[in-house]
């Protein structure tokens, strides 16, 4: 997967091929780390699916997420709003977002609280409240970075943009780390930090709060080379996992497309060595029809993105795949039944989840 064409000056494009035969899907719909491929071994059906945990009222408590629907079809917003809130979110007027210098897109609440934009699709956007700086005595909200000691610490580059074209094919073949993540970056990502002279907050029972992260995921096929790679703290690497590559990984293996193009523009300060800010862009064509996402993730962010919020986008994400929310001219008779179907389980599965009865 790796490339060997020289690199553009701040930008670097890989572009996935889609050849071979891809009839063969015994991989599971979500690979774990039990499911790498070692010693010419080939990933199968032998791999347990990872269970999924159910939301419950705790979990919803920990839900911030503030939804503004206002694309929705006026026919269909009053149900998807009280869906998606079932899981914890809430919808809530606010100010037309305007772009900051770190890429952010930030709106306002009546009350002058400022919300910041982490996923947007055809449906409407999703915003979280703006993260404040972590201190000494909590590990919230996003480092703080002073200027770097060393502009050129380690070895990694400053690329401005990727562009990656996933396939099931770079999905499930073989993949190698002939290096580690840090013989590549030159250093760890915990000496990144420390050379921004971050408050450094370690773990106890062991491990990092410090990752290396691929920008294009490794498992998708994103090359494991130091011009993917940015240092960040280990949620922000976990929330890529969870609302980038595991979704792209799900529309692939089920089929839904064939190819995701995904985009990311990486926000750098002059003066510093880890991004404020990565901006994806992901698009696919689905049924003869175009989906678009944006997903912002801040390396520098200490908050993993809790069950909750994750579910409330999954919701956002299913019901954007409805056809006759967006061109009920072009459906089928059939394709129409199947598209109300899903909806029905969507809805009954997030009735169950909320401990609420289901509607007739």
């Amino acid at each position: 997967m790796s490339s060997s064409q020289p690199i553009n000056p701040g930008i670097s494009s890989f572009q996935a091929n889609t050849t071979g035969n891809t009839s063969a899907l015994s991989v599971r719909t979500s690979l774990g780390r039990q499911c790498k491929k070692k010693n010419n071994t080939t990933t199968t059906n032998k791999c347990v699916k990872r269970r999924k945990r159910k939301l419950d009222q705790e979990d919803m408590l920990d839900n911030r997420l503030v939804l503004n629907l206002n694309n929705t079809p006026p026919k269909k917003r009053a149900r998807v709003v009280e869906i998606i809130e079932k899981t914890g979110a809430r919808e809530a007027e606010l100010s037309t977002p305007t772009r900051d210098e770190e890429d952010n897109m930030i709106a306002n609440s009546p009350g002058g609280t400022q919300f910041t934009r982490l996923f947007s699709n055809f449906f409407g956007s999703a915003f979280l409240p703006s993260s404040p700086f972590a201190t000494e005595d909590k590990m919230a909200g996003k480092a703080h970075l002073e200027s770097a000691r060393v502009l050129n610490f380690g070895k990694l580059e400053k690329i401005e943009k990727i562009e990656f074209t996933a396939t099931l094919n770079k999905l499930i073949e073989d993949k190698w780390r002939n290096h580690s993540q840090k013989t590549l970056a030159g250093e760890s990502s915990k000496d990144f930090f420390v050379n921004h002279d971050a408050i450094i907050f370690e773990k106890p029972e062991g491990g990092s709060n410090y990752h290396l992260y691929h920008v294009i995921g490794f498992e998708l096929g994103g090359p494991h080379e130091s011009r993917n790679i940015v240092p960040s703290t280990a949620n922000a690497n976990y929330n890529c996992l969870d609302l980038i590559e595991r979704p792209i990984r799900e529309l692939l293996l089920e089929k839904k497309t064939e190819k995701v193009h995904v985009t990311a523009k990486l926000i750098f300060e002059s003066n510093k060595m880890i991004p404020s800010n990565i901006h994806y862009l992901l698009s696919w064509r689905q049924k003869g029809t175009l989906f678009e996402e944006e997903i912002r993730i801040n390396p520098r962010s200490y908050d993993r993105i809790p069950l909750a919020e994750r579910y409330s986008i999954r919701m956002m994400r299913d019901h954007s795949f409805f056809p006759e929310c967006r061109s009920p001219n072009n459906n089928t008779v059939k394709q129409k039944k199947a598209e109300c179907v899903k909806s029905e389980e969507i809805e009954m599965e997030v009735d169950e989840v909320a401990g609420k009865p289901v509607q007739p």
